[in-house]
């Protein structure tokens, strides 16, 4: 590939970084390599060859690397998201999820002494700022597992708790 976008000139504080960081033992490798690879380019080699210097095969993802850092400064050595799923939940209705899941709840208004995913999301999905779309992982990411971590009250005076039979079988 040729030089259609070349490196910046680089700053004295930007060669110090990626010269400190190609020399860093405990850093992650990728941003090992991209400090390399950049101070490679900057010393006048081609994407091509830079790539070869450090036991890459394309010059082509040193020039994304590249134009990436001209852009973006010293943040392109970080490796940004790889991927997934985006979070559909915003940190309003996180924290309202996680309150519920908090909360303990009672046999007179939820039926029930133990909390479950599922009873967070019925109580969720009926609450008056309503959210119709519910994530588990959520909770989950909250510290609160399928039982474990959810907050629950004790039985009613009278109310004997019912215990799963060993060969009981977890519906989820």
């Amino acid at each position: 590939m040729s030089h259609t976008r070349p490196l910046r000139p680089l700053t004295t504080d930007e060669r110090t970084e990626l010269t400190a960081l190609s020399h860093a033992q405990s850093a992650p490798a990728i941003e090992v390599t991209r400090a390399i690879l950049l101070l490679l380019v900057s010393n006048g080699h081609s994407y091509q060859c830079a790539a070869r210097e450090t036991g890459r095969k394309s010059g082509d993802a040193v020039a994304h690397l590249v134009a990436r850092f001209n852009t973006d400064g010293l943040a392109a050595v970080t490796p940004r998201h790889g991927g997934g799923r985006a979070s559909i939940d915003d940190t309003d209705a996180r924290t309202r999820i996680l309150r519920e899941a908090n909360r303990t709840p009672t046999p007179q208004h939820d039926g029930t002494a133990t909390c479950s995913l599922t009873l967070l999301r019925k109580a969720l999905r009926a609450a008056p700022d309503g959210l119709p779309r519910v994530s588990c992982r959520r909770t989950r990411s909250g510290g609160f597992g399928r039982t474990h971590g959810l907050p629950t009250s004790e039985p009613a005076p009278g109310v004997q708790r019912v215990r799963p039979s060993a060969n009981a079988k977890l519906g989820w």
